[in-house]
């Protein structure tokens, strides 16, 4: 049992490394249906933790959880939980946000020209998009998404233009969001459906994904040359395998021609390895380039003055070849990453965000020093200003994250961004303007003037996340939080 002082009296941690009891069925980004899990991965991943869903249901995961959900301020009930896309109070029949502010990031866009200008896409439902034209200071909501996109991309051509990829369908806006079109890419449901989009020629767009079909999993690679309306598809094939997934796509900026997926497959025994291939074709056939790497390769960067040199990254270590991906060499030291980025005006340098952290190499991959100072939640986003290479934003569960000094220290840039997926909260019953709340997956807020304002509570889990929070029924300052999924 832990006990940690914060801005309560008293916060009193039960673990439960063993997880909760009760199991939910809901689309959950974080879980796939290969059985990895895009959550903290320090205690690393043994195969016999992996499960595939079942194929019948493909459009729902499950994980442990409880819910605390208030009937009336009188009783807490315990039940599996909707999630909330913020915290809504009624007074007088109407509801108003209340916060907090920040939320699940899950894609962060820079606008081609202007630096100042960001988009955000929040995960949550509905999911929105929100503006900053200040670098991140404050954000403005411009969009509410027709449905919580796995991916969302701005043209490189025309701002105006936006895209997001959800199951089987794109979605498109002209209006920066006001409206969408949406268009079918296929009649099977996609998986975690990545859009890349030729610099060239924007109405050549691709979406890499996985699908379900003919009783196995593979990665499908497809092509459209009108702007979403119509589709080309490729399955890329790793020799041997039964079950493959996609979690990646990356194009090659100097040839649009040229690109690169990656993720995991299986073999007929369950041994599973990692899944990298290219094409020089547009898609049309694949190369296998996997020799030499090990475990899922979630995000792949491709140098913009040198595409022969290429970097992949997984939460064991980081990838970088020198010769188009033939040969693989693993990074010196400790070092890994869900998100790569590459900064633009001096690209030996290179920064891989992982879970409240950053890796960064100043010598194109060999060596990397770790910085953690100011950031929270784990990395969705890496951007590096294509102005000003001492800034980054870092998109993550929680929020929005800056850094002016080249990802030595960061800052949290909320202001405006509402959109927190919150999964639990209590009410303290002998004083009701105090709540407690838990962001999806990351921290626990506090109120005590019924959210007019929130503070963050020093974070105090050891093994894995909140399921439930209870307060003290006389004491409001006491609050228990039980811990799940270890």
């Amino acid at each position: 049992m832990n006990f940690r002082k914060a801005l309560l009296t008293i916060v009193t941690l039960l673990t439960l490394c063993s997880g909760a009891s009760l199991v939910l069925a809901q689309s959950d980004p974080f879980h796939r249906a290969d059985g990895f899990q895009r959550v903290p991965r320090s205690n690393g991943l043994k195969h016999s933790d992996m499960q595939t869903c079942n194929p019948e249901n493909q459009k729902s995961f499950s994980r442990p959880g409880h819910f605390a959900k208030f009937e009336n301020p009188e009783n807490l009930l315990i039940k599996s939980p909707p999630t909330f896309t913020n915290l809504n109070k009624s007074e007088t029949g109407g509801w108003a946000s209340l916060g907090p502010e920040g939320g699940f990031i899950s894609v962060l866009c820079m606008h081609p020209t202007d630096h100042n200008i960001l988009y955000a896409q929040t995960g949550g439902n509905p999911a929105k998009i929100f503006k900053s034209t200040n670098g991140g200071s404050s954000w403005n909501l411009i969009s509410r998404l027709p449905v919580e996109f796995y991916n969302y991309m701005v043209d490189p051509n025309n701002p105006s233009i936006m895209y997001g990829a959800y199951g089987n369908r794109i979605y498109k806006s002209i209006d920066e969001g006001a409206n969408w079109t949406d268009y079918q890419i296929d009649t099977k449901w996609l998986y975690e459906p990545c859009i890349q989009i030729n610099p060239n020629n924007s109405q050549i767009i691709y979406i890499g994904a996985y699908a379900y079909s003919n009783n196995k999993w593979s990665i499908i690679v497809y092509k459209s040359t009108n702007g979403g309306m119509n589709w080309s598809s490729s399955v890329v094939l790793p020799a041997l395998y039964k079950n493959a997934y996609c979690y990646c796509l990356t194009l090659n900026r100097s040839n649009p021609e040229e690109l690169y997926v990656g993720g995991v497959y299986y073999d007929d025994l369950n041994n599973y390895y990692s899944a990298l291939f290219k094409s020089i074709n547009g898609g049309v056939s694949w190369i296998d380039k996997s020799k030499g790497l090990e475990r899922p390769i979630y995000d792949i960067k491709i140098d913009p003055t040198n595409s022969d040199k290429i970097y992949a990254c997984n939460y064991n270590s980081i990838y970088h070849s020198i010769d188009g991906g033939a040969t693989w060499q693993q990074n010196s030291g400790w070092a890994y990453g869900y998100k790569l980025a590459i900064d633009p005006q001096n690209t030996n340098i290179i920064y891989a965000g992982y879970y409240g952290s950053i890796y960064k190499s100043i010598n194109s991959g060999v060596n990397w020093s770790y910085h953690a100072n100011g950031l929270k939640g784990e990395c969705l986003s890496l951007l590096v200003d294509h102005s000003s290479s001492n800034s980054l934003y870092y998109g993550s569960s929680i929020g929005c994250f800056k850094s002016s000094n080249s990802g030595k220290d960061w800052a949290a840039m909320n202001s405006g961004l509402v959109a927190s997926s919150i999964t639990t909260m209590a009410l303290a019953r002998s004083d009701p303007k105090k709540i407690f709340i838990e962001f999806y997956y990351n921290a626990v807020f506090k109120t005590s003037n019924s959210g007019d304002s929130w503070n963050q509570l020093p974070e105090f889990t050891s093994c894995g996340y909140i399921g439930a929070l209870a307060v003290d029924n006389s004491s409001p300052d006491i609050a228990y939080a039980l811990e799940e999924s270890g």
